[in-house]
């Protein structure tokens, strides 16, 4: 899923979030180990023509997961305009990553 969000002061920013079902609560483990070390570029988002933005250069700074048995629920956050604080992105991430499967 990729969301756009409009903030105050003309703050705005692309939310991606990911749902990956794996075959066993190991492998889920496994993974979410995988991509919680920064730098893995483990699961491709959307691009952002989806949301009307241009291409997005993901940084995985603004990031949180979760897993939840055999499923491992990841959430980035990259500012498209102002000046979001990483404070500000990775809370929106920390929300993102609680969002139940659609």
């Amino acid at each position: 899923m990729l969301v756009r969000l409009n903030g105050s002061n003309s703050t705005v920013v692309v939310v991606s979030v990911a749902w990956v079902e794996m075959r066993s609560t190991l492998a889920a483990l496994r993974l979410r180990e995988l991509v919680d070390t920064h730098g893995t570029g483990n699961v491709s988002p959307l691009p952002g023509a989806v949301v009307g933005a241009g291409p997005i250069r993901w940084t995985g700074h603004n990031y949180d997961s979760r897993r939840d048995r055999r499923t491992v629920v990841i959430a980035e956050v990259e500012p498209l305009a102002g000046a979001p604080t990483p404070a500000y992105m990775d809370g929106i991430a920390d929300v993102a990553a609680e969002f139940p499967r659609p």
